[in-house]
C-alpha cells in the first residue's frame, strides 16, 4: 500500500484536524519542509491518534505544539493490524515513506 502524503500548514494553535485521515491501522510522521521527520508514531486508529496530537498541541508547553507549527507534511501508512504498525514504526523513516 502507498503511503499517503498531506501537504499541510498548522500555523498557530488552535490546531485543526485534517478531516480526511484515516480511521485504519497505521504510522504517522510528521515532516518539516524538506520531509525530514519531526516526529514518527503508530496508532491503531490514525485519526484518532491525530486528534489527540492536534488536542495536546493546543498547550504551548507540549512536545507536540512545538512539531506541529513545523510541520509541512503529514505522511501515512495505513497497514493491515496494529501488530504490523508495532513493526513498520521504527523502520518508518527509512522506508522511503519520506
Amino acid at each position: 500500500m502507498n503511503p499517503i502524503f498531506l501537504s499541510v500548514s498548522f500555523g498557530e494553535p488552535p490546531f485543526l484536524v485534517p478531516s480526511d485521515l484515516p480511521s485504519s491501522p497505521g504510522v504517522y510522521i510528521f515532516a518539516d519542509e524538506k520531509q525530514n521527520p519531526l516526529y514518527i508514531g503508530k496508532s491503531i486508529n490514525l485519526k484518532s491518534r491525530l486528534a489527540q496530537h492536534f488536542e495536546n498541541g493546543r498547550s504551548p508547553e507540549n512536545k507536540a505544539a512545538h512539531f506541529i507549527k513545523q510541520t509541512r507534511y503529514l505522511i501515512l501508512q495505513t497497514v493491515e493490524s496494529d501488530l504490523a504498525a508495532i513493526i513498520v514504526e521504527p523502520v518508518a523513516g527509512n522506508m522511503g515513506l519520506v
